[in-house]
């Protein structure tokens, strides 16, 4: 009798945590659609998404820059933030906005001309950061996958100032080959030579898409600028695009190198970076999966 008590009670103990994470998660979410009520322009026909009501606090952080909006027109959610205008359909989009706008991790500062690549242009964020910036000249992209290539293509027609840049619809690495991987375009923006970042664990929109990559010195052998900012955040290919520009004798090309690394650490891309004559800052080198790796030349 006394073991089939225990066991009553454990049952009512499981159902009742059960119902009172569900009533937590209940309150969590009113409470953020209230916050998201205070911070959307025009409250939507439509219920909120549950990338927003997720990311509030991200929200509020971008809330921060003067004239930051949120807006659902045309059956589309629209971010404007510093005179730029953004599509969202994920909290991959919010995060990356967080980290460009708020973080400023790209947010080199440059007094003369310059050219920008992009090798990982995701949606265009990063892109339409820099070409807004009066000292860019030019901005070669490069972005490999097709649904990918879709969202980035609106945002691109959002801003005028996406004239500036050239979108190449392919992926950069060494040797050029055509793969087949698993995509995500809730995570489009982890998604590289080995699918889905693992690190991510399991999605559910999961489908095959090509990926197809060129030779990364074919592809950038003929740009040639006084000065040229070079950003690399390609999901795994970092390693191989570095050891070829490298190989070639490329890498002392560029002038200022942003490379978000993964999975294998930076250790082994700092020291092609140290025998080509670069300063660097190194940003979460002891994590396990990502980091940010920063180079100068000298």
């Amino acid at each position: 009798m006394e073991v089939t008590d225990r066991g009553q009670h454990t049952i009512k103990t499981i159902n009742y945590m059960g119902t009172l994470r569900k009533i937590l998660k209940k309150y969590r979410d009113c409470k953020s659609k209230r916050l998201l009520s205070e911070i959307i322009i025009n409250k939507p026909t439509v219920a909120y998404p549950s990338f927003l009501i997720n990311n509030v606090d991200r929200l509020k952080r971008l809330k921060q820059v003067d004239d930051f909006s949120l807006d659902y027109l045309d059956v589309e959610w629209v971010c404007r933030i510093e005179g730029l205008e953004f599509s969202i359909n994920s909290a991959e989009e919010l995060l990356i906005l967080e980290e460009v706008f708020i973080n400023g991790i790209y947010n080199v500062e440059v007094n003369h001309p310059f050219t920008f690549i992009d090798i990982g242009m995701n949606v265009g964020i990063t892109s339409l950061f820099f070409a807004k910036k009066p000292e860019c000249k030019k901005i070669v992209a490069f972005e490999p996958f097709q649904p990918t290539l879709s969202f980035a293509r609106k945002n691109l027609e959002k801003n005028i100032i996406s004239k500036k840049i050239q979108v190449n619809e392919v992926g950069l690495g060494y040797p050029s080959r055509t793969l087949k991987i698993n995509y995500s375009e809730e995570s489009k923006g982890s998604v590289g030579i080995n699918g889905v970042a693992s690190y991510l664990g399991g999605k559910k929109d999961i489908r095959e898409e090509q990926l197809p990559v060129i030779d990364v010195f074919e592809a950038l052998k003929d740009i040639v600028d006084e000065k040229i900012i070079l950003k690399i955040d390609c999901e795994g290919s970092e390693y191989e695009i570095l050891e070829r520009l490298n190989d070639t004798g490329l890498l002392p090309r560029f002038d200022v190198i942003m490379i978000e690394w993964h999975i294998k650490g930076p250790a082994p891309l700092q020291k092609i970076l140290y025998e080509n004559n670069f300063e660097i800052l190194s940003m979460g080198k002891h994590n396990l999966n990502i980091g940010m790796l920063y180079a100068f030349k000298k």
